[in-house]
């Protein structure tokens, strides 16, 4: 698979896609390889009738990816609701450690921004 994203300044959409239903290895591999070089000025659009699920590693995959660029954006309250949406998948595939470690980085970005408002 060649990404269309060039240079940037791309809007690319996959439209009804079944990324986050089922995704077989080899379409994971290429799609773990593609997100890191998405060029900061394309958008990448993913869109489907159906509910993502939470128990695949393609849907695990694109929320560390969102909390990653969420992250470098400085965007704290964006990047506990991805810890807490990481959070969610783990507990689904029984890794409860990892789960509660998870939920409670996204707690002490909570507090921290709390505290601030105070």
């Amino acid at each position: 698979m060649t990404a269309p994203f060039g240079a940037g300044s791309r809007f690319v959409w996959l439209a009804d896609t079944s990324v986050c239903q089922r995704c077989p290895e080899d379409l994971l591999a290429e799609f773990d390889r593609t997100l890191p070089a998405i060029p900061e000025s394309t958008v990448l659009l993913l869109t489907t009738t159906n509910k993502p699920d939470g128990r695949i590693k393609s849907t695990k995959l694109l929320q560390q990816q969102a909390l990653e660029i969420r992250q470098a954006l400085g965007d704290r309250p964006k990047a506990a609701l991805s810890l807490l949406r990481i959070a969610q998948i783990q507990r689904q595939q029984g890794e409860l450690d990892t789960a509660l470690t998870t939920i409670e980085s996204a707690l002490t970005i909570i507090e921290s921004l709390r505290s601030n408002l105070a």
